[in-house]
């Protein structure tokens, strides 16, 4: 085995999907084990909100947007910049709709407006990824991986020498088929020893019209500048605004293209594509990249070799391939994602969403609604005094006492009214309601902490409801009270003028009265605080009132929001849940999945693996200065993708946990399963699919494992050789190399190529014409090309000229 440094480039949204499902075959197969000898990047030029799942410990690709809202103004700014050199791209050019608008010419434009960052994140790329390959660093996660699985760890696990660029997409859009031929030669300009592989699917013979114009349009750009190598001639707008110019030289676009499409060499459907990274195309082909980056390279590589020996013809009939590729696996990352669903639904959110009981200390509880009330009026008792008493704390009550004692007052009455009245700065009056602000906030704040901690202790919406409730009981109860007593509402200054000068005037009353009697001065302090206690309430109420308001209001809205958000994350998880089972019970895709025995079926084990209790790591809502925070912390307006991305930070938390505990019980010997549940008849039949090819063509390709890259792949050749010997035992299968893959040790892939192959003296044939599907793509090329050649073959000034002679063989 031997792992080089490599670069992934996705292109468009098909591209963005490939690598969005290689992120997740990488992390089941790596974990979270740092994979710096491998880069992925997407350009895309769709804004279009895409699936956003990235595995465990989140995207390690970047994504370049070539997005351009203003394509008209992109034309000038490159028409200004070159000149003549941009007069392939037409100046009515429209771009309707998303990404490229399905427009070849668009695509070429999108990539031309931003070829200076693609340049630099391709050469960024292939730099890092090659610097990685001699860190010692990178080479220890790689053999502490294959000590993590039992295996030998081979010498020259990595080989630096050699980079290599893969770049996959669809051709039937217009960000893949306008950027393909520039991408490849955009990667030998900026990284020129790297080995470039093109990736590239094709639609069906019933697509859209513009689909199969747009692929027809890529395949002969490709074939031309195969077969003139040298016909290559770009000038693209450098960061600095210079030109850069790129010249073939003798270069092909890509060292090797494979061309992958839905159907198998009976033209019958097999692989369906939809715009998904769970489509079986797509997870094809992701799977093919996975290998390729973890070792099958390898093996590629030295069969293409033999390749150039044996076909002996044209440079095309070695660069355009077909690929077929299925796999036999035990599916560690469905099953994990699968019981990390079910957690979140039947656990987590059920746990929230619980309206008669809770689990406090792991024992399940009943709500008794009438305690939690309770406890809510008691928070609010016992918080609101410090509250209360803080309304007060600037206010000076001594220095009045003083003077009413010493008689400095010309009219104690009238002055202590002003103070009580007049929100002038200084009174008694302004001292209490300048605090009013803070004392508000205290208030929201107690609220907000003590639910904070009953979402701690409970994990249940419905009993923090009930506690909230017990608190508006007392809130209420409060402001009921002050009405009782007479207190004026605070936008009624009148009756409160009223009121404080009868409490002022019975205040001084009886403060004489106590005088005359020899009483003490503490009751004159006992009057004032009297006094201002019930101005307390007259501003106090106001704020009360805006409390409960808040309460009935924006918070019980606020756990409305959450409610629905915690279902919308529970269904989330229900329907994930729902496909990931169905995909493990699917035999047409590309992925053949085996449970870990006989006695032990993949829904059992996601059963067992959900019943596994798992706490979060924090909870998902706490109290923080105030604020509640964590992944529950919903915003008051809550859109959908925000719970999307509740639910993903879920998954993500405990779907790591669960794959640790899944392989702590041990590695699964694939071909004993496959023997033990009586699999071996559909995994023949897998098997014939992979020879089967993935393209329909009029003629059949070469799949002979002497000449073509032809394997059953496994954690170790005695692996794979077994499982051959139990095929062959059972049925006549086509002969296949054997090869040890040692990273992918819960799998078995088989992986057939196919190439146009010329024997000496037959009629020649090559790809693209030898497509079943040629003729109905050529028709709808030829039409378009007659309306719009401009918009169809942003190309053409390079291929004004006749193409070099071709090497030997004859036309057919």
């Amino acid at each position: 085995m031997r792992v080089n440094p490599s670069v992934v480039v996705g292109l468009g949204s098909t591209g963005c999907y490939v690598l969005a499902n290689l992120e997740r075959i990488l992390y089941e197969v790596m974990n979270d084990a740092p994979v710096d000898l491998f880069r992925l990047v997407s350009i895309d030029t769709d804004t279009t909100r895409k699936e956003d799942e990235p595995p465990p410990g989140g995207k390690r690709g970047i994504t370049v947007s070539a997005h351009e809202p203003n394509a008209g103004q992109a034309i000038r700014n490159l028409k200004n910049a070159l000149g003549e050199d941009f007069d392939w791209c037409p100046t009515d050019l429209r771009i309707a709709g998303p990404g490229a608008g399905n427009l070849r010419s668009g695509g070429r434009l999108l990539f031309f407006n931003k070829f200076a960052e693609i340049w630099q994140v391709v050469q960024d790329s292939v730099f890092s990824a090659t610097n990685a390959a001699f860190q010692e660093s990178t080479v220890r996660v790689l053999q502490d991986q294959l000590v993590r699985r039992g295996l030998n760890i081979p010498a020259d696990l990595v080989d630096p020498s050699q980079a290599v660029v893969y770049v996959t997409g669809t051709l039937a859009g217009g960000t893949g088929s306008g950027m393909c031929i520039d991408m490849g030669y955009t990667i030998h300009d900026a990284a020129p020893q790297a080995t470039r592989v093109g990736v590239f699917l094709l639609p069906a013979r019933n697509a859209a019209p513009v689909f199969l114009e747009n692929t027809w349009a890529a395949l002969k750009d490709l074939e031309f500048f195969c077969d003139d190598p040298s016909a290559f001639n770009a000038v693209w707008k450098a960061a600095t605004g210079a030109k850069h110019r790129c010249r073939a030289d003798g270069v092909l676009p890509y060292d090797y293209v494979y061309l992958i499409s839905s159907v198998n060499e009976q033209n019958v459907l097999k692989m369906q594509y939809n715009p998904s990274s769970s489509a079986p195309l797509t997870v094809m082909a992701s799977m093919h990249l996975a290998a390729e980056l973890l070792g099958m390279h390898e093996h590629v590589a030295a069969s293409h070799v033999n390749m150039t020996n044996q076909i002996q013809t044209r440079p095309k009939n070695r660069f355009f391939l077909n690929y077929n590729l299925r796999v036999v696996s035990y599916p560690k990352y469905e099953l994990t994602e699968a019981a990390a669903c079910r957690i979140i639904a039947d656990s987590i959110c059920a746990s929230w969403l619980d309206r008669n009981g809770y689990t406090a200390s792991g024992m399940a509880q009943p709500i008794k609604e009438e305690d939690v009330r309770a406890l809510g009026r008691k928070r609010w008792n016992e918080r609101f005094e410090s509250v209360w008493r803080g309304l007060s704390g600037s206010v000076e009550l001594a220095q009045w006492i003083d003077k009413l004692i010493q008689k400095s007052l010309s009219d104690p009455s009238a002055e202590l009214h002003y103070q009580l009245t007049s929100p002038a700065q200084g009174t008694i009056y302004s001292q209490v309601a300048q605090i009013l602000p803070t004392r508000r906030l205290e208030l929201k704040k107690l609220v907000r902490e003590g639910m904070g901690r009953m979402f701690e202790q409970t994990q249940n919406l419905r009993y923090v409801e009930l506690y909230v409730e017990g608190i508006k009981e007392e809130l209420d109860h409060t402001i009921r009270f002050w009405d009782a007593l007479g207190t004026p509402s605070r936008n009624d200054q009148d009756s409160w003028a009223s009121m404080a000068r009868t409490l002022v005037h019975s205040a001084l009353a009886e403060n004489w009265t106590a005088r005359a009697l020899g009483s003490r001065e503490e009751l004159l302090a006992d009057e004032l605080d009297k006094l201002l206690t019930r101005l307390k309430m007259y501003l106090m109420k106001q704020t009360l009132a805006e409390v409960l308001a808040w309460l009935n209001g924006e918070l019980m809205e606020w756990m409305v929001v959450l409610r629905r958000s915690l279902e919308a994350v529970r269904d989330a998880a229900l329907r994930r849940a729902d496909t990931l089972a169905n995909q493990m019970r699917e035999s047409t895709g590309p992925i053949l999945r085996l449970a870990r025995s006989k006695a032990e079926t993949l829904e059992a084990e996601v059963q067992a693996l959900a019943n596994v209790r798992l706490s979060l790591e924090k909870p998902p809502l706490n109290i923080q200065d105030g604020d509640l925070t964590g992944v529950f912390a919903v915003k008051q307006t809550q859109e959908v993708q925000d719970n999307y991305r509740i639910f993903l930070a879920l998954k993500n938390e405990l779907q790591p946990r669960l794959l640790r505990s899944l392989e702590e019980k041990g590695s699964v010997d694939v071909v004993r399963q496959i023997r033990d549940q009586d699999r071996t008849v559909q995994v023949i039949s897998h098997f014939n699919d992979t020879t089967s090819m993935s393209l329909s063509t009029r003629l059949s390709l070469e799949k002979n494992p002497a000449a073509v890259p032809s394997f059953i792949v496994a954690r170790d050749e005695a692996t794979a050789n077994l499982l051959y010997q139990d095929m062959q035992a059972r049925a006549n299968i086509l002969p296949v190399n054997r090869k040890a893959l040692p990273m992918f040790d819960h799998m078995v892939i088989f992986y057939q190529e196919g190439a146009c192959s010329v024997q000496p003296g037959a009629p020649y044939h090559s790809l693209p014409d030898d497509l079943t599907d040629a003729p109905v793509y050529k028709e709808h090329f030829d039409a378009k090309l007659r309306d719009r050649a401009d918009n169809l073959d942003p190309l053409r000034q390079m291929k004004s000229r006749p193409a070099a002679a071709p090497e030997g063989g004859r036309e057919q």
